[in-house]
Order: C-alpha cells, then structure tokens, then sequence
C-alpha cells in the first residue's frame, strides 16, 4: 500500500512540473497598448462616422504564435493631402519589442483632406517568447507630406534611402556614423525596423 502512495506521489509531482513548463511556454501573454497617440491633423476612431475616438487598444490575453488584427478609421482632419503612417515606440518592457510584431497596414496611405481610411493594425507573438507576462507599447499615428521611407524627403523612396539607413545602421546619437534622418521611429537607434520601412515603401512616389 505504501509503494502505492509513494508512486502516485512521485507521479502527481512529475505531473505537476510538466503542466508547470507547459504553462511557462504557452501561458498567456497579457498585451495591451498604452496609449495611441495621432498627430494634429489626424483623428483616429472605432466607427466610420468618427463618434467614437481610439484613445488604447487593449488585445487582451494572447498565447504564443498567436496573431490579432485591429480595425479602426483615420480622418484627416487638415486641410492638405498627407501620407498615413504608424509605428510603433515606449515599448514596456523594452525587451517584449523582440518577441511581439505590431504592423500597421492600410491599402493605400495617401488620405485626402477630410477623408476616412479604414487600417487595421496586427501584432503577433513570437513562439520563442519567455518571462514576459504582460507589456505596453504606444501607436504612433502621423501624417506627413513625404512617405515613412523616404528618408530623404525627395519624393520618392529609392537606393539612396535605402544607402542613407544603410550607412546609419546600428548607430545612435553621438556615434560618428549617426543620422538622425536615418532614424525612421525617431526612438534614437537605427536598426532593422528603420530599414523595414525603407523597404515597405521602395520604388514609391
């Protein structure tokens, strides 16, 4: 009888540690952004009719490998014809931006004065991610009058963009290779999301 107890013990505290790293591994991840910000001609809404304003996306609990997509509506609310864009920054903890992919995807970006684009935004956990149980980032929204890529500001995204992040690459403010052009994000390094947008938008105009 004793073997018994002694085996089923053994047995539930095997079966314990193996639902322990399971859960480690695909337990939740609670995400949620803190903050969507826009620039000043921008308004960002839930509703096509624009009543109700996007202040926070919250994507609630998602396990690894997993993708959602968001959908909200941008109007312009100035008076000239700009590029849409959204990137990501303030990511806490900083080391989550290595395991979540957040996209900002629209169609087509050029908004029109006082028109609405529909986007839709995604984020997606890496499989690989590990003691990370929740995090935060901002959405930045902008409007510009030059596409994210263009780093240049020519009006058109090309090999010269592409050469200009390429040069820049890996540095940050103070480095001799610094440029500040090159930082796309504006979060003070040029990296692979820089080169990303350049890559996004080549062959633009």
């Amino acid at each position: 009888m004793n073997n018994k107890w002694q085996t089923l013990t053994i047995l539930l505290a095997l079966l314990t540690i193996i639902l322990g790293v399971w859960s480690l591994h695909s337990g939740f991840v609670v995400g949620n952004v803190s903050a969507v910000e826009t620039s000043s001609s921008l308004g960002a809404y839930w509703d096509v009719g624009c009543s109700a304003r996007v202040s926070s996306i919250d994507w609630g609990n998602m396990t690894p490998s997993q993708t959602k997509n968001i959908t909200f509506y941008i109007r312009n609310d100035g008076s000239t014809t700009i590029f849409l864009s959204g990137i990501d920054k303030n990511w806490n903890p900083t080391t989550a931006e290595g395991y979540v992919r957040f996209v900002f995807g629209s169609a087509d970006q050029i908004v029109q004065a006082s028109e609405v684009k529909k986007v839709t935004c995604s984020l997606t956990i890496s499989p690989e991610i590990t003691n990370i149980t929740n995090f935060s980032f901002t959405v930045l929204l902008q409007g510009t009058n030059y596409l994210l890529g263009d780093v240049n500001q020519d009006g058109k995204v090309d090999g010269k963009d592409t050469a200009i992040v390429a040069l820049a690459f890996g540095s940050i403010p103070g480095d001799p290779r610094w440029n500040a052009l090159a930082d796309v994000y504006e979060d003070q390094k040029i990296d692979g999301k820089d080169i990303n947008q350049v890559t996004i938008h080549f062959g633009k105009s």
